[in-house]
């Protein structure tokens, strides 16, 4: 069951439409395909179980409504042949140095500079963003581009524009506001910078000045620990695999059982700059007193 729900919630989730053997594969989740081959189950039979309502979303054939002109104008400058491509993104398995032409002609002439990540996920680019974090470092990738492009570092690492401060000042604002009133833990600093579009060293920086001059040094300092705790506590790192996975799925089946049963509340921690990966900058840190044994089999049917 656990299974299913992981195919709904979290790959359906990704990729808005039916999954099949080579989106997982792209994901990230082979390991996925190898447990359902254990459990003695085909993949044609997990889908068809986890998918059988009618409204989940099959994924439609590639055809030239899948692509925009800008698109097509790039595969016929490199002689690419979009027609016979089994799926959208596949030309960048097939020709993986033509990314960074990509990005170069079709992804940054949109606005005229580098756009942040969640720009490029609004215009329909999550999944070149999926494959960069899957096989190069995205922001090196980032990086390489601008200095071809203007010869400086991604736009927003340096000189930071004023209405670029503004807004990572207002966001951690917002969040100081949530966590003193609701107790709600902020998302990671990598999230929220990318989020942002700025490096996490800018967010930090301005993050921390923020709350020097709202709250002084030590409430300041204080709060940003209690927000992004990652010293003297009893950690155990996890990656991509169960980073959704346990957030949106084994917290409600956790709050079912209630938190006396594991000893401690659940708590959520993330603190990417020690814990995050190539695959997702949002790394994950579960922490609790008592639930790590509890969790290991999770964990580690996560990580296979």
């Amino acid at each position: 069951e656990l299974i299913l729900i992981f195919f709904r919630e979290v790959i359906y989730t990704k990729l808005g439409y039916i999954p099949n053997r080579q989106d997982i594969i792209d994901l990230g989740f082979r390991g996925i395909i190898r447990i359902v081959r254990e459990m003695n189950l085909t993949f044609s039979n997990i889908i068809s179980e986890a998918f059988k309502d009618a409204n989940y979303i099959k994924q439609e054939k590639t055809t030239w409504k899948s692509f925009n002109s800008k698109e097509i104008d790039f595969f016929e400058k490199y002689g690419i042949q979009w027609e016979k491509l089994k799926s959208r993104w596949e030309w960048t398995t097939l020709y993986p140095s033509l990314i960074k032409e990509f990005f170069k002609e079709v992804i940054i002439p949109v606005k005229g500079r580098i756009p942040t990540l969640n720009e490029i996920k609004d215009m329909g680019y999550r999944g070149v963003i999926r494959v960069c974090y899957s096989d190069y470092d995205y922001y090196d990738l980032i990086n390489d581009i601008s200095n071809e492009l203007y010869g400086k570092d991604y736009n927003f690492v340096r000189n930071i524009p004023i209405h670029k401060i503004d807004e990572i000042k207002g966001a951690v604002k917002n969040i100081t506001s949530k966590f003193i009133t609701k107790k709600q833990y902020p998302r990671s600093i990598n999230y929220l910078s990318a989020k942002l579009g700025v490096s996490w060293t800018t967010f930090f920086e301005h993050t921390n000045e923020y709350l020097v001059d709202n709250y002084g040094s030590k409430k300041g300092l204080e709060l940003f620990s209690l927000m992004w705790p990652y010293q003297d506590m009893k950690i155990q790192k996890i990656g991509i695999k169960v980073h959704i996975l346990i957030n949106d799925l084994f917290t409600l089946f956790l709050k079912e059982l209630g938190t006396d049963i594991l000893g401690a509340p659940i708590k959520f921690y993330r603190e990417p700059l020690i814990f995050s990966n190539r695959f997702h900058p949002d790394g994950l840190i579960l922490l609790t007193s008592n639930n790590l044994s509890f969790l290991k089999v999770i964990i580690n049917f996560s990580i296979t």
